[in-house]
């Protein structure tokens, strides 16, 4: 069975050259895809070259991927004292998503993606059921990440019936969330299993549920 503890707070400092520099990385990430923070834009920026939003949430950046979406105001938001399960990937990061290395997840397509031409790998090892938080002070992932998912929407389903009568029931996706952790806000100075100290993280969810 595939361990790993996802909730040491940072328990050293960091020093503030570090902290900063990882805000730096983050940002020039996000704004060179178009993503900006809200309600921050600069002044000369063309409407064209605006992708999306960001928001800081206690120091972390949250980025929802598919915000720009019908429907999304409609499903059910994540409050501060919400019981929800995720499915996540969480990565150490590097300069850019795509290039930082998962080392922790629940979804059982990543986790077939990294067995992929690497016969050491074993998938069947790690857990592939939803993690189960009660917000907003769950001992299982870290509380910077837990709070950056408050006022996120969260999956559901509707019941759609035909012009006869018959039912059948729409899942509606909920947001998929980016949030990435400076090293303050995350691990800290520490070493956790085979996250380096002072790394800088970002946990992709892909799917949230309100449980209760």
């Amino acid at each position: 069975m595939f361990l790993f503890c996802l909730a040491v707070a940072a328990c050293s400092p960091v020093n503030d050259d570090t902290v900063n520099r990882a805000k730096d990385s983050i940002e020039r990430d996000l704004k060179g895809n178009g993503i900006y923070e809200r309600g921050n834009l600069p002044e000369d920026l063309d409407s064209d070259q605006l992708k999306g939003y960001f928001d800081i949430v206690r120091g972390a950046y949250r980025y929802v991927v598919n915000e720009d979406r019908d429907g999304r105001g409609e499903l059910p938001i994540v409050e501060d004292d919400s019981v929800i399960e995720v499915f996540f990937d969480a990565r150490i990061y590097k300069s850019n998503f795509e290039s930082s290395t998962t080392f922790y997840t629940n979804i059982e397509a990543r986790l077939a993606a990294l067995a992929g031409g690497n016969p050491e790998f074993d998938p069947s090892a790690w857990p592939t059921l939803p993690l189960r938080i009660a917000l907003p002070d769950d001992s299982n992932i870290l509380k910077s990440v837990q709070r950056a998912l408050v006022g996120c929407r969260a999956a559901s389903e509707r019941i759609i019936v035909d012009d006869e009568g018959n039912q059948t029931n729409e899942k509606l996706a909920g947001d998929v969330v980016r949030v990435y952790l400076t090293p303050d806000i995350g691990f800290g100075d520490t070493r956790v299993n085979n996250v380096p100290a002072g790394s800088t993280l970002v946990f992709e969810v892909t799917e949230i549920k309100v449980v209760e």
